[in-house]
């Protein structure tokens, strides 16, 4: 019988994290998110599909809120072969017009909490001499649009540090992966109107991509992913 990998994700409660839950099959899964009834909720909806599943309310932004959950999980399931970091923040407006705080909040949600949860599960993935890391970018990663600095730095950010942790990493046969998609179908964006939001992606089409990347043979390394609506191309 083979055993379950165990996913540690990050951002579980909303958008791309939820949605990657949800389609999930066959995995020991750990939902990390700041609702905790939108955990609970989704863990009541999951466990009648006999799905393994438990979760911790943490703040991604506080490196002993996230030290918490990963010591939660390791209790709960004992391992952690698959970390999804899928929480994220925009803030969008010109640099003169940008709110100090809301600056702050963006880039420790988008690329600190990454890099903590990085920090602290590959170790675990080291001593295994196995495992996978999904980071989730965006259009912005690799294009600066005005009213975007602090979501584009963070992203920007996001996309050098998943390049070293892949080098860094990949001596231990840990496959680290960049998703990038363009504009997505969420609560993440609020001023668009329904006719626009039909043609975006929707959370589920980026989870069925995570679902494809991480079920790839353990040769096999994808380490860098652009998506996009063929009806809302971001090229």
């Amino acid at each position: 019988m083979i055993k379950k990998q165990t996913i540690f994700i990050t951002g579980a409660s909303s958008g791309i994290g939820k949605a990657t839950v949800e389609i999930l099959e066959n995995y020991k899964i750990f939902m990390v998110g700041r609702n905790s009834r939108e955990l609970k909720n989704i863990t009541n909806n999951i466990t009648k599909y006999e799905k393994v599943i438990d979760y911790c309310t943490a703040d991604i932004n506080d490196y002993y809120d996230v030290e918490k959950a990963v010591n939660r999980c390791l209790e709960k399931f004992g391992n952690i072969d698959i970390l999804i970091n899928a929480a994220g923040l925009g803030k969008f407006a010109p640099i003169v017009d940008m709110n100090i705080d809301d600056w702050d909040r963006v880039i420790k949600t988008n690329l600190y909490g990454v890099f903590y949860a990085t920090k602290l599960i590959a170790p675990i993935m080291i001593k295994n001499n196995r495992g996978n890391i999904i980071n989730i970018g965006s259009d912005c990663s690799f294009q600066a649009l005005c009213g975007c600095s602090a979501y584009a730095a963070s992203k920007f950010g996001l996309r050098a540090l998943t390049d070293i942790s892949s080098k860094e990493l990949l001596k231990n046969n840990i496959k680290v992966t960049f998703i990038n998609p363009g504009a997505v179908n969420s609560n993440f964006l609020k001023d668009i109107n329904e006719k626009k939001r039909r043609k975006l992606l929707s959370p589920r089409d980026v989870a069925e991509v995570i679902s494809f990347i991480i079920s790839r043979p353990e040769n096999v390394v994808i380490d860098e992913l652009n998506l996009y609506s063929i009806k809302a191309p971001y090229k």
